[in-house]
C-alpha cells in the first residue's frame, strides 16, 4: 500500500496521466479490499486524494467524489491532525461537488478550506487555488462581484507565494476566469482582452498538445460565437478539438464543451441535421457524466430545443427549451447569463409559434 502511495504521481499534471492510468487497476484492488488501515491511514488517505484528483481531470466526478469522501472519513476516524491534511481533502471534495452541480455543499467546503489555509498556509499555491475555486462557484451562481473579488485576491497571492511551480500559468488560469466573468456580464471588450492574454501566456509556456491550451482555445471560440465572429469561433473550436480528441477520452467534460460549440456553429451555418445529431450525442454523453439537473445539461437542452424547432419539430423544440430554462434557473438563478440566453430563445420560439394562430 505504501509503495503504491509513493508511486502514484500527482493526478493534476497532464504529464502524469498515463502513469496514473497504469496504476489504477492496483488502486482499484486496494480500494475494494476490506482492510484495517491502522497506522497506514494517513498514507492511504493521501493516495485516495491523489486518485480523486486524477479522476477529476478525467471528468469522472462521481467516482472521484466517493474516493475523496472516503479519504476524509479515514482522516476523521483515525484522528489525523493538521490543517493542511484536512484542507487538502476538503478542497478536492469541494471542486468535485461543484462540478456535479452541488453548489451549496461546495460553497460550505470552500469556506472551511479557506479558513484553514489562511491560518496554516497563507500566501501559498493552496490558498490561491481555493480562492479561485470559490470564485468559480460564485461565477456559476451569478454572484459576479463576489467572484471577481476572489479572483483578484488570488492574483495577489500569486505575486507573493513562493511555492507556485508555474506562476505564469497560474495567472493565466485566473485571467481566463475573469474573461468568462466579463463575458457573462456582456462586457465584451474586457472579456476579449483577458481571453487573448490567456492564450498568449499558454502558447508561450505550454506544449502545443496540452489540454489547458485547448481549454483556452475553446473558451475564446465560445466568446466569438456571442460576438458573431463565426470564422474566429470556428478556427479556435477546431484547434481545441484537435487537441482534446487526441489527449482526452470520449465523454470527457472538456470534449463535450467543444462539441457544444461545434453544434452551435453547425446551426449557424444552417447545417441543422448535423447540428441536431451533434447536440443529441452531446446530451447523451453529458447525462453519463453529470446529474440530470446540472447546469451543463440545461445548456444542451436549450441548444437542442432551438435546432429541433428550426427543423420543424415545434412542440418538442419548445419543450426542450423550457426544460433547459427550468434546469438553469434551479442551478444558477434567473439572472445567470445562460438562463437569460435560453429564456430569450424560448420567448422567440413561443412568439413565432403563436403568430400564425393569431392570424
Amino acid at each position: 500500500m505504501l509503495a503504491l502511495e509513493e508511486a502514484y504521481p500527482s493526478g493534476n499534471s497532464f504529464e502524469n496521466w498515463l502513469a496514473c492510468e497504469r496504476l489504477m487497476p492496483h488502486f482499484s484492488n486496494l480500494y475494494k479490499a476490506k482492510i484495517c488501515y491502522g497506522d497506514e491511514a494517513f498514507w492511504i488517505a493521501s493516495l485516495f486524494i491523489k486518485v480523486a484528483t486524477y479522476l477529476k481531470t478525467q471528468g469522472k466526478y462521481s467516482e472521484g467524489l466517493s474516493i475523496a469522501e472516503k479519504a476524509l472519513s479515514l482522516i476523521e476516524e483515525n484522528k489525523i491532525d493538521g490543517d493542511k491534511e484536512v484542507s487538502t481533502v476538503l478542497y478536492i471534495i469541494a471542486i468535485l461537488s461543484m462540478r456535479l452541480g452541488k453548489y451549496e455543499k461546495a460553497e460550505s467546503l470552500f469556506e472551511q478550506c479557506i479558513t484553514l489555509r489562511k491560518r496554516s498556509e497563507p500566501n501559498t499555491a493552496s490558498l490561491m487555488q481555493t480562492l479561485s475555486g470559490l470564485g468559480e462557484l460564485y461565477f456559476y451562481t451569478s454572484r459576479y462581484k463576489e467572484g471577481e473579488s476572489l479572483f483578484k485576491e488570488a492574483l495577489e497571492v500569486i505575486k507573493v507565494a513562493k511555492d507556485i511551480e508555474d506562476p505564469i500559468n497560474a495567472e493565466a488560469t485566473i485571467f481566463n476566469n475573469l474573461a468568462s466573468l466579463h463575458h457573462d456580464l456582456d462586457q465584451l471588450e474586457e472579456a476579449e482582452k483577458y481571453y487573448l492574454e490567456t492564450i498568449r501566456i499558454d502558447e508561450e509556456n505550454l506544449a502545443e498538445n496540452h489540454p489547458d491550451l485547448a481549454r483556452s482555445y475553446h473558451n475564446i471560440s465560445n466568446f466569438y460565437i456571442d460576438k458573431k465572429d463565426y470564422s474566429s469561433a470556428d478556427k479556435f473550436n477546431r484547434k481545441a478539438l484537435a487537441i482534446w480528441e487526441v489527449e482526452l477520452k470520449e465523454g470527457h467534460p472538456d470534449r463535450l464543451k467543444a462539441m457544444t460549440v461545434r453544434g452551435s456553429l453547425l446551426r449557424i451555418n444552417s447545417q441543422l441535421v448535423e447540428a441536431k445529431e451533434t447536440f443529441e450525442l452531446s446530451l447523451d454523453l453529458h447525462k453519463k457524466v453529470f446529474s440530470e439537473k446540472s447546469f451543463e445539461i440545461g445548456v444542451i437542452y436549450g441548444h437542442l430545443g432551438r435546432v429541433l424547432y428550426e427543423l420543424g419539430e415545434v412542440e418538442t423544440g419548445i419543450k426542450y427549451c423550457q426544460t433547459g430554462y427550468d434546469i438553469l434557473c434551479s442551478t444558477s438563478g434567473e439572472e445567470n447569463y445562460y438562463s437569460k440566453s435560453v429564456k430569450e430563445m424560448l420567448d422567440e420560439l413561443m412568439n413565432k409559434h403563436q403568430a400564425p394562430e393569431e392570424e
